[in-house]
Parts: C-alpha cells; structure tokens; sequence
C-alpha cells in the first residue's frame, strides 16, 4: 500500500491519498477513477493564448521569489471567461506541486475578494498592485502564495 499525505504548516493532515494497487506505463480509462469527494461541476475553459507577444509580456512583469526548486515552466496571455481583457497567466512547478499566477486589471471593486482563501490543499490570495489585481493559487503552504504574490513586480520596480 502507498500512503500520500499533504501536510499544513502546523503538520496537520489537509489531504490523504491511499493507493492499494499501483500499475506504472499504460492508459487509465476515466471510469477507472474513484473519488472520495463530492463532485462539483465545474465550467472549463480551453481558451488558447491570445495574439500578444509573450516577449511583450515576459518584459513587463516578473515573479522576483520562487519557492527553492520551482522554475517558470510558462508565461503567456490568455483570456479568461468573464475577464474583459486578457490575463498574464505564469506557472511555476517542482515537478510535484504548481503554482500559477495571474496578473489583471483591476475590475469592479465589489466583485473583489482580497487576501487569502483555502480549499484543502489548494491556497488562493489575490493582492493589489497598483492598478492591477495579483491573485497567487497553488498546493504550496498559504504562507508560500502570499511571498510569491508580495515579489511580483512591474518593470522599473
């Protein structure tokens, strides 16, 4: 049997997975796959990247601390459902856990929700810059998102 467990910073259990049968290489068939939560439904969308240049976009903006290991394994513009203009999307992983960021334009103040939020595992915090919106989402400790998104900076900062 092969136990994973997803620790907090006070080393409580937040999430755990029990494998009983483990089966490398081959197709898993999405019937295959049981899952102990509730289902939500969920709106998807596959929107692919704008037009911009990601040269543009690699020039203006920059995620200055990233947890020890973590490399950009992407940047690009993408639009997102119910975002006016398009958002500056980064991904950064270990290989094992992901944390993405999004930088936008500030909206409707009333629809903005700031600070941190938590689902399990999975830590969001949205932060002001200036007049852009900085929200930080990934498997990493809540304290991790809030020092990724205070180091995101603007060109000339």
């Amino acid at each position: 049997m092969l136990k994973a467990v997803v620790l907090d910073e006070r080393r409580q259990i937040v999430e755990q997975y029990t494998f009983i049968q483990l089966k490398i290489g081959g197709d898993i068939e999405r019937t295959q796959v049981v899952t102990g939560q509730a289902t939500t439904t969920l709106q998807q969308s596959h929107a692919p990247p704008s037009e911009t240049s990601t040269q543009a976009a690699m020039s203006d903006w920059k995620v200055v601390a990233v947890p020890s290991g973590f490399k950009k394994i992407m940047e690009m513009r993408r639009p997102l459902p119910g975002k006016k203009t398009d958002v500056l999307h980064f991904v950064f992983s270990d290989g094992l856990a992901g944390i993405s960021v999004f930088i936008e334009t500030l909206g409707n103040p009333f629809n903005r929700k700031l600070g941190l939020s938590s689902r399990g595992a999975i830590h969001v915090y949205n932060k002001e810059k200036g007049d852009y919106l900085v929200t930080v989402v990934g498997e990493v400790p809540p304290r991790t998102v809030m020092q990724v998104a205070d180091s995101v900076r603007y060109k000339g900062q």
